[in-house]
């Protein structure tokens, strides 16, 4: 990791205290993953070179409505996607949830991140995902920062010839747990899996959220990295940089109209 880092500060021009600030982050992430028994070249993946974005450090809410229309639904349906409706519970109240049904759910500690992720609830509209693994994630967004991956989703979301539709990060990370646990629930299959990553010629992959993990907003969380016997990873990382192992997730929304 240590040459890694070495060559971000040289590519990027980190110095002093950013890059000491930089490092830390970093290096915190590599506890984590191995405290998970996950890889922890996941720092070290082989990513497109890391764009530093102008995303502001509170993104953008779009307005959506609760349900898409007969018309969206079968467009959507046509293309193999499958609609949820999040519960509207927090990570910590899915794990309860899941304890209660002697489910795995989580198998790290994310109090770190704060009530800013631990109690923000999964948004109760309805999206749709693909969970075909060859279709899940929207092509070219791995290894892009935030920003860029909202271009990318948003631009894939044509080909489904809706006007009023589009596809986000969602700003909770609950979110993405909460459709993952009910996608297991229904078919017995993990999102984020090892068919998952395969797809992508990986060993892990993860979905990127708009959920801060700190005060500043350069942290985002990601989940994913996700399996039978330990459920589904959650962690974070930093907003304007892109990760090998972290792409964008085909997250259909029905957007509100003037």
């Amino acid at each position: 990791m240590a040459s890694n880092l070495e060559r971000l500060a040289r590519d990027k021009g980190l110095k002093g205290d950013l890059f000491k600030s930089v490092r830390a982050t970093l290096m915190a992430q590599a506890a984590q993953i191995r405290a998970l028994d996950g890889p922890e070249d996941v720092l070290t993946a082989p990513t497109v070179t890391p764009q530093p974005s102008e995303t502001p450090v509170i993104a953008e809410r779009i307005a959506l409505r609760d349900k898409f229309t007969d018309e969206e639904r079968k467009a959507i349906e046509d293309a193999h996607g499958v609609i949820y409706t999040p519960t509207g519970l927090s990570l910590d109240a899915q794990r309860s949830a899941r304890a209660a049904k002697n489910k795995p759910s989580f198998p790290n500690d994310f109090s770190w991140g704060g009530e800013r992720l631990t109690a923000r609830p999964s948004r109760q509209v309805e999206m749709a995902i693909f969970p075909d693994p060859k279709e899940f994630f929207a092509p070219g967004s791995f290894g892009r920062d935030t920003k860029t991956q909202e271009g990318i989703l948003a631009e894939d979301a044509k080909r489904l010839g809706l006007p009023n539709i589009t596809q986000i990060l969602p700003d909770e990370a609950s979110t993405f747990a909460d459709i993952v646990f009910q996608h297991e629930d229904a078919t017995g299959k993990w999102l984020f899996g090892p068919e998952y990553a395969k797809a992508q010629n990986l060993d892990w992959v993860y979905g990127r959220t708009n959920n801060p993990t700190n005060q500043f907003g350069s942290g985002v969380a990601f989940v994913g990295g996700a399996g039978s016997d330990s459920g589904v990873r959650v962690s974070y990382w930093l907003r304007d940089f892109g990760n090998g192992r972290i792409g964008a997730v085909r997250l259909v929304v029905p957007v509100e109209t003037k």
